[in-house]
C-alpha cells in the first residue's frame, strides 16, 4: 500500500527499509494467504490418563498434582509424567490454588 502510493519499485522500497527482495515476496505471500491455522494440537498422552486423573483428583480433592501423579505410578502407570498430570488437572479445573505462607508477605 505505502509502496504503491509512493510509486516505488519493489527493489527501491526494499532498499529503503533494509529488507531483501526475497523476504519482501515471502512476507507478501504469507499476507495474501491469510492467517495460518494453529492448534489445538493432539494430546494422546493426556487423553490416555485423563479419566484416571479425574477419578483420583475427585476422590481426593485436597491432593495436588504431585500426589495424584504418585498414585498413578503406584497403580501401574509408570510412564506418566508429572507435568502431564498437572495439565490434565488444569483442563478440568482441578488444580489447587497456590498456598500462601507468612514468608510470601514479607518485603
Amino acid at each position: 500500500m505505502i509502496r504503491r502510493e509512493a510509486k516505488l519499485t519493489v527493489s527501491r522500497f526494499c532498499e529503503l527499509i533494509g529488507l531483501s527482495r526475497r523476504a519482501f515476496y515471502e512476507r507478501r505471500a504469507q499476507h495474501l494467504a491469510g492467517p495460518t491455522r494453529k492448534g489445538p494440537w493432539p494430546t494422546p498422552a493426556l487423553d490416555s490418563i485423563d479419566a484416571d486423573v479425574v477419578a483420583i483428583a475427585r476422590a481426593r480433592p485436597a491432593w495436588g498434582h504431585r500426589k495424584v501423579w504418585a498414585r498413578l505410578r503406584e497403580d501401574g502407570n509408570a510412564d506418566v509424567s508429572m507435568s502431564s498430570v498437572k495439565r490434565a488437572m488444569a483442563r478440568r479445573g482441578l488444580l489447587l490454588g497456590a498456598a500462601t505462607s507468612s514468608n510470601a508477605t514479607r518485603h
